[in-house]
């Protein structure tokens, strides 16, 4: 995939249309990120064995989970490939809209006159249809330039965890159409004196909130009625150099984590008795899976299935509850200190390591 970015690219258009100055929250966690990004690799290898680039391509070294997940993409793409032949296949297709902006579309196909565009989409969330969705419309305006002879452009996001294959075709004339409007939409995002526009589904994936007056007026504004408390404290959080300042906006944050634990918790509570809560459903997250007694599950194991060695590096040990079994067997009187000697040595023998410490800021009072 690739590392660049436009600025305003084309998976941002859909919420820079609605507030010009939105931007992309960098600072959540990256897990589901860094798996579509690792699948998308491997989706590039497949079509590239497929039009003879790689000699071999090898699905088994990935979990069972990924390679549902990439068969289910590979059964959409290989005949479509295998019909265009190598020379009609792109894969990453850098597609330019001129004088606005540009994006990276995972797979586009030429078959005859009519352009197939793929963009393989791995996380869980829901995908607005191809004929409302502004990255898809940008791709498809961007490759009527790149490709001046097609006549249509038939756009697939292929949603493996969601078993979906959202669809459209547009003839290049409506394609066309859309020039004005994503001109409209970048320059608009381009004027620092544009106006912010503050709306609940473009707000909650910003990157801007911590220098968006509008969220921080209203942060405060609910604090305020809900701890009783005021709490006052610069519009833009970015200009907080004050340390006392910065331990009010501290406050605003505890108080908006609570409140926002409070909302969940009574939504769940509504769910739970039968109500239907619009745009939310009720969904159950599977337990973690735990072996109670590892010598037992050992014994279990059919013959031949696995040897200890092989066996014993997939369980874990509770530092906790190891120190708890020393403790036990340990004379009366120096337990801690003869726990401490065992796990001291585990240290030195390298079996026993620390992990990283990882700084955060602990109320004083």
């Amino acid at each position: 995939m690739p590392e660049n970015h436009a600025k305003h690219s084309p998976s941002q258009l859909k919420y820079k249309s609605q507030c010009p100055n939105w931007t992309n929250d960098t600072d959540q966690p990256t897990f589901a990120a860094d798996q579509g990004t690792k699948l998308h690799a491997v989706m590039e290898d497949y079509v590239r064995y497929l039009i003879g680039e790689l000699e071999e391509f090898d699905l088994q070294s990935y979990s069972t989970e990924e390679q549902e997940l990439l068969g289910y993409c590979m059964k959409m793409v290989e005949s479509r490939v295998l019909q265009a032949g190598r020379a009609n296949v792109h894969i990453e297709k850098a597609v330019h809209i001129p004088k606005v902006t540009w994006g990276t579309c995972d797979l586009i196909i030429e078959l005859n006159d009519r352009l197939v565009m793929i963009d393989y989409k791995f996380g869980q969330g829901a995908i607005d249809h191809p004929s409302e969705n502004y990255q898809a419309r940008a791709y498809a305006l961007g490759a009527s330039f790149e490709f001046p002879k097609a006549k249509s452009v038939e756009f697939h996001f292929l949603i493996p965890k969601r078993n979906e294959r959202p669809t459209h075709t547009w003839p290049i004339k409506e394609v066309r159409s859309w020039y004005a409007e994503f001109d409209k939409i970048v320059q608009d995002a381009s004027d620092d004196n544009t106006p912010n526009n503050p709306s609940v589904e473009v707000c909650v994936y910003c990157g801007n909130k911590v220098a968006c007056p509008n969220v921080m007026s209203t942060a405060v504004e609910v604090a305020n009625r809900y701890s009783g408390l005021p709490l006052p404290v610069e519009e833009n959080l970015n200009a907080l150099t004050c340390p006392e300042d910065m331990s009010k906006a501290l406050q605003i944050g505890a108080v908006m984590e609570r409140f926002s634990r409070s909302i969940k918790a009574r939504a769940l509570e509504m769910a739970l008795d039968g109500a239907e809560i619009p745009g939310y459903e009720l969904k159950v997250r599977k337990g973690t899976r735990k072996v109670d007694d590892i010598l037992a599950a050992f014994a279990s194991l059919s013959p031949n299935t696995l040897q200890l060695e092989d066996f014993l590096p997939a369980c874990k040990i509770s530092i906790t509850e190891l120190e708890r079994a020393i403790k036990d067997v340990a004379p009366k009187g120096g337990k801690q200190k003869f726990a401490d000697a065992v796990i001291g040595e585990l240290v030195s023998a390298g079996v026993v390591r620390h992990g990283e410490e990882v700084p955060y800021l602990g109320k004083t009072k």
